[in-house]
């Protein structure tokens, strides 16, 4: 009953988001998408596969939010350059949809759109593990505040701070603040707003949402091992080592026998892939983008490589052209660069030999099937 008046009263036929019941109009992403979210749960649980394509459809129609303003081609000549749609590329969705300004993005949307994607990918409703992987790769990672020192330049631009008191601390705020997600990004600036701030909501959603990528890395059931995302995770059955984006090779540590297939980045073609296992050549089989391994014995080694390469795109996110230099999935340039806190300030991504540091790592025995 929840979910039928949710449907009818704030989304559209096709999947448009409405600000009010029966008020087709520009729409909070967040609370909208949180909603899709939950019909995809109840239609999943439910076996409602007419709800289930009407989730798709919202889903695909929101996913590059921020190209339908692209400039007319009458009024700009360079039309032609400018009307690829980025926000899909990188994961930028803005906090308020369809509208008439332009709008910084929330971590909140980008949360709840990771979760679609991953839960669509794994129900078999469509495949999306790129689209994760280019989003986390590049505005999810960016959107984690890691370097703080900026904040105290720009806070002498903003007058006297705040007394404190029972609710106020002007004690090392920022450094309080280390690993919180952006409230209001821009595609190229941590903070694109007139007053910089976290609304922590972000945050909550941002690491919900770290567990959620970090759980589907891999999977293993019935002795199977699927590596969906190549990305550093270890685990109790293998231990995936990940050196995109310096170079095109992932490593697989088989810690128990198995049977192993690994997903190949979307700028792979299958013939460019080759494997080896203990230093032998594997032949590789095929299942859509997955390349099958086959059997793999405990304490094996896998090495899968392929081609990586920089390619340049000028695209459209939010109203604005941007020139974007990508190494694989992960963008290494914006142009034009953020004023307070820049992104993708990724130099050391170009180099060919990656950078490599000791930690130790915890393999639990139990996992976290939320949401």
């Amino acid at each position: 009953k929840y979910i039928n008046y949710l449907r009818k009263n704030f989304y559209g036929p096709d999947g448009t988001f409405w600000s009010s019941p029966r008020l087709p109009a520009h729409a909070h992403f967040h609370a909208h998408a949180r909603g899709i979210l939950a019909m995809e749960e109840y239609a999943e649980a439910a076996g409602d596969k007419e709800l289930m394509e009407f989730v798709k459809r919202s889903f695909e129609l929101y996913m590059n939010q921020g190209a339908n303003y692209a400039p007319a081609k009458e009024s700009n000549a360079d039309y032609d350059l400018v009307r690829t749609p980025g926000a899909g590329l990188v994961g930028f969705f803005p906090e308020w949809s369809d509208a008439p300004a332009w709008q910084t993005a929330e971590t909140c949307p980008l949360s709840d759109m990771i979760a679609l994607a991953l839960r669509l990918s794994e129900a078999g409703e469509g495949d999306y593990w790129d689209d994760v992987d280019r989003w986390i790769r590049n505005q999810f990672a960016e959107n984690q505040l890691l370097e703080t020192d900026w904040a105290y330049e720009l806070a002498k631009t903003y007058g006297k701070q705040p007394n404190a008191g029972p609710n106020v601390s002007t004690d090392r705020v920022p450094e309080k603040n280390r690993g919180a997600f952006a409230s209001h990004p821009g595609p190229n600036d941590w903070d694109a707003r007139d007053y910089p701030g976290v609304a922590h909501c972000c945050t909550a959603n941002g690491a919900k949402a770290l567990y959620w990528v970090w759980e589907r890395i891999l999977r293993h059931r019935d002795g199977k091992l699927k590596v969906n995302l190549l990305l550093n995770r270890v685990s109790r059955w293998a231990d995936v080592e990940s050196y995109i984006p310096y170079e095109g090779r992932v490593e697989v540590k088989v810690k128990q026998p198995l049977e192993l297939s690994m997903r190949i980045p979307e700028w792979v073609a299958p013939e460019q892939a080759n494997c080896e296992v203990d230093g032998q050549p594997r032949r590789l089989g095929w299942d859509g983008r997955y390349a099958q391994i086959g059997n793999v014995a405990a304490g094996s080694t896998v090495h899968l490589t392929f081609p990586i390469f920089e390619r340049t795109d000028v695209v459209w996110i939010e109203k604005r052209s941007y020139t974007i230099v990508r190494k694989g999935n992960e963008v290494v340039s914006i142009d034009p660069p953020g004023v307070q806190h820049p992104l993708y300030q990724r130099e050391h991504y170009r180099a060919d030999e990656p950078r490599t540091r000791k930690v130790t790592r915890f393999v639990s025995d139990e996992n976290f099937d939320g949401w």
